[in-house]
């Protein structure tokens, strides 16, 4: 099982959020957050049966964006990232 993203500092290091963490971190429901998911509005990594959301995502939408994050959301994608997007 995956460490719980549950403070800033956490989330500055963490790769990938899960949906739990996301819907916690964001006050939002876990029903809205798959709905946005299934919409593609929330970019997220199927691994087997289990979702991540990328990091990088959750601190742009928080504000707290690092120095050389990628925002992987549709349309902020630059570079050779744009080319492979779906």
């Amino acid at each position: 099982m995956a460490k719980r993203i549950t403070t800033r500092e956490a989330l500055e290091t963490a790769l990938t959020v899960g949906v739990a963490d996301y819907c916690a971190l964001l006050g939002v429901s876990h029903n809205t957050a798959r709905a946005a998911i299934r919409r593609g509005d929330i970019p997220c990594i199927r691994l087997n049966r289990t979702l991540r959301i990328p990091a990088a995502h959750v601190r742009a939408v928080l504000g707290i964006a690092q120095p050389g994050d990628v925002d992987p959301t549709p349309g902020h994608l630059t570079g050779w990232a744009s080319q492979v997007a779906p």
